[in-house]
């Protein structure tokens, strides 16, 4: 009786799902463009309707029943009980119940039924080696054919339009009067006319400060007027803008500048009484001290372990705990930011941002505690440092590599106290483990302190310390 419900319902639902693919085909097919008038929209670029801006997107489409939407999706879609989105990457879902792939569709075949999926793999194959190479693209911008003046929309209103607006730069910065442009739309003009504004050079400049030394000569980098800071050190700034101006507008001539200089090398050490009369350093008494960013704290623990992939250019990755790639050539949606992102303060793609803003949170430490990316090249790093050393000296040599210098005695102390206890619990609970289910213990024991985990969860004391050293201070900040 249950089989044949599930028949049943299994047939239900798959003509359900045509009728709705059907009905959808329909609905998209009387959308098509010339298939009914346009209405005026007053949209940007001359579009006169919304199907202009986005074709089929207006399309108010049907859908399964939510009851039958699941079960579809159940059976012949993917496997919901697993938490990926098909569409992340291979090997991150199960396919349904009925959506069979490589060898489980293989044995749902016989005789020549398997001779032909046979046939038409190797076929597939042979198209797919046919096609180009995947060309990289980027999305732009071009001017439509006949460039024309927008009309002022009257209090803001698309539906209420003014008289037309000239193309020319703001006449509130432009004290000259320059006349409107008539060539092209006026993006290259506007471009064009910007770098001829005095603010271009000080913004350059103060944003470039603002990236070496933690704050800008302007504190509100994105606002330079009224509402906006004033500059701490006004002549600087004229005088660093003059200065990249006569240098051909080098950056790397300007940024040369500034990390000479002697506020730049100055030690980040702090003092009683010049602290007690400037304490957000505003006058440049000391160097700044600054975490480092989400993408230095993940390439430089890449790079301790010895798992960094230095290679240049290439498409965007998904920062999966186990890819190696540098956090340059991370994946960045805008509809949802990866945890790590998120977590290190990454700022917001849907917006600009002046500047990055550090938050300090329990949940931060907690990454460098139980994350896998952090088990994962904890283990890498305490295996690299050498497993036939000393406990001693795989001490010393893992400080040097995290921190870049040797341990202090106390250090190293508190270090071995720690390996021990660690070991000890270690075989306590295995000990308790065997006991309850009754399995006898192996009678080899590794000589090696940091044995090669199974599986990404697998810790071991060594790896913990690892771990204990990568969330430090000393290795997050930038003194």
């Amino acid at each position: 009786m249950y089989k044949r419900q599930l028949q049943e319902q299994i047939t239900e639902v798959t003509l359900a799902e045509r009728r709705v693919d059907l009905e959808n085909d329909i609905r998209r097919a009387q959308a098509l463009p010339d298939s009914k008038p346009p209405k005026r929209a007053n949209l940007p670029s001359d579009f006169e309707t919304a199907d202009d801006v986005c074709s089929g997107c207006q399309v108010e489409v049907v859908a399964l029943e939510p009851a039958q939407d699941a079960f579809w999706t159940d059976l012949f879609v993917y496997d919901r009980s697993v938490a990926f989105d098909p569409g992340d990457g291979e090997g991150k879902w199960r396919p349904g119940v009925f959506a069979f792939y490589g060898s489980a569709l293989d044995q749902r075949f016989t005789g020549g039924g398997r001779e032909t999926l046979k046939l038409l793999a190797e076929r597939i194959g042979e198209i797919e080696r046919a096609m180009p190479e995947p060309y990289p693209y980027a999305h732009g911008v071009a001017d439509v054919a006949v460039p024309r003046d927008v009309e002022l929309q009257v209090r803001g209103n698309p539906f209420r339009l003014g008289a037309p607006v000239p193309r020319r730069f703001p006449e509130v910065l432009d004290a000259a009067g320059a006349a409107p442009w008539r060539d092209g739309s006026g993006r290259k003009q506007l471009a064009q006319a910007l770098t001829q504004q005095p603010l271009f050079d000080r913004v350059i400049v103060n944003r470039t400060w603002q990236a070496l030394l933690g704050r800008g000569i302007v504190a509100s980098a994105s606002n330079f007027g009224r509402t906006g800071d004033a500059p701490s050190h006004p002549e600087l700034l004229d005088w660093l803008a003059h200065q990249f101006r006569s240098d051909g507008r080098s950056l790397r001539s300007l940024q040369r500048a500034i990390v000479m200089s002697a506020t730049y090398r100055q030690s980040s050490a702090s003092g009683a009484e010049p602290f007690a009369r400037d304490p957000e350093n505003r006058w440049l008494w000391r160097g700044p001290r600054r975490r480092m960013t989400a993408e230095e704290i993940r390439d430089s623990v890449l790079a301790v372990a010895g798992r960094l992939d230095r290679t240049l250019g290439g498409a965007s990755v998904r920062l999966e705990p186990t890819v190696r790639r540098r956090a340059l050539y991370a994946h960045i949606s805008r509809f949802q930011m990866h945890e790590f992102q998120a977590l290190f303060d990454v700022p917001s793609p849907s917006a600009t941002s002046a500047g990055r803003f550090e938050s300090d949170g329990p949940t931060q430490q907690l990454f460098f505690t139980n994350s896998e990316f952090i088990v994962v090249n904890s283990e890498s790093l305490a295996r690299s440092v050498g497993p036939a050393l000393s406990a001693r000296r795989w001490i010393e040599q893992l400080y040097r590599r995290v921190h870049g210098r040797s341990p202090v005695d106390a250090e190293i102390e508190a270090a071995l106290d720690y390996l021990g206890e660690e070991a000890r619990l270690a075989y306590r609970e295995s000990r308790a483990q065997a006991a309850a289910v009754a399995v006898p213990a192996s009678d080899e024991a590794s000589a090696d302190p940091s044995p090669e985990p199974e599986a990404a969860t697998d810790r071991t004391p060594h790896g913990r310390f690892a771990a204990a050293l990568l969330g430090s201070t000393e290795f997050l900040y930038i003194d």
